[in-house]
């Protein structure tokens, strides 16, 4: 608890140096959500949803919503470490005695409180301005939420591993959330891709959270989202120890080379 304190007063005096940043964060979203909503009657044509404008703006807010939060699991610890090498204290950070789980834990506790911020913008406006989601379901979201987020988490420790072999703010981490966000849903569904990605998408696990947390979001028990919650952690239990084992490696290669204190 003392070590994730310890970031959390780092992150939130960093945070604090640029007071206007959370109300520039509030209200761009706001107006980007006033666009979405004025602008569903033309998206939801192209995706075949006319009838249903709604429906579509409440898909588009649920899917930008919480991808923002599963990608913040995939980007928090890389960038931790980007800005680590960039300030001169990945070494002491890294061989620290601190278990690998506990500083990937303390050091992006508080990027993900930002973006359950942002969310919260987002789901406020949407309860009290559009009148929706008044009837979602938080046991099945949190339920969805925690092994999404570990399983994005997973491939941020293997594109974490590339920043500290190589030095550089490694592509995988865009790569990877431009190809789940095209392929997971974000902003159209996917019955509306291609017939060859359907396959594809299944294994995607933004699919999966998206599909839960949209689940949650209409009201659904976990019992209804429970497909979704399952393939979820099998992603997790296969991904996260890969993961581990990848980063592990890395950092051995690392220390033996003398090369933490580069960039």
């Amino acid at each position: 608890m003392t070590l994730a304190w310890a970031f959390i007063r780092r992150d939130w005096l960093r945070l604090a140096s640029y007071r206007l940043l959370v109300i520039w964060q509030a209200l761009g979203l706001t107006v980007f959500i006033a666009a979405i909503y004025f602008a569903a009657g033309f998206v939801a044509t192209a995706v075949g949803m006319a009838t249903h404008s709604s429906d579509y703006v409440q898909f588009v807010l649920a899917g930008i919503a919480f991808t923002d939060v599963y990608l913040t699991g995939l980007k928090a610890f890389p960038n931790a470490l980007r800005d680590a090498q960039l300030a001169g204290t990945l070494e002491p950070m890294l061989l620290a005695p601190i278990r690998l789980p506990q500083l990937v834990a303390a050091s992006s506790v508080f990027v993900f409180v930002q973006s359950l911020f942002r969310l919260s913008i987002v789901v406020t406006l949407a309860v009290t301005v559009f009148g929706y989601w008044h009837q979602a379901n938080l046991l099945t979201a949190v339920l969805v939420l925690i092994p999404g987020c570990l399983t994005f988490a997973a491939v941020g420790l293997v594109s974490a591993a590339c920043v500290v072999l190589f030095k550089q703010g490694d592509p995988i981490a865009g790569a990877y959330g431009f190809v789940s966000s095209m392929l997971g849903g974000t902003v159209v569904p996917v019955s509306v891709l291609p017939g060859w990605m359907h396959p594809l998408s299944q294994f995607v696990p933004l699919t999966h959270a998206l599909n839960g947390t949209r689940l949650a979001m209409s009201g659904a028990s976990p019992l209804k989202a429970l497909t979704s919650i399952a393939a979820l952690w099998a992603m997790t239990l296969v991904l996260l120890p890969i993961a581990l084992a990848v980063f592990s490696a890395a950092l051995r290669r690392a220390k033996k080379e003398g090369t933490l204190v580069q960039y």
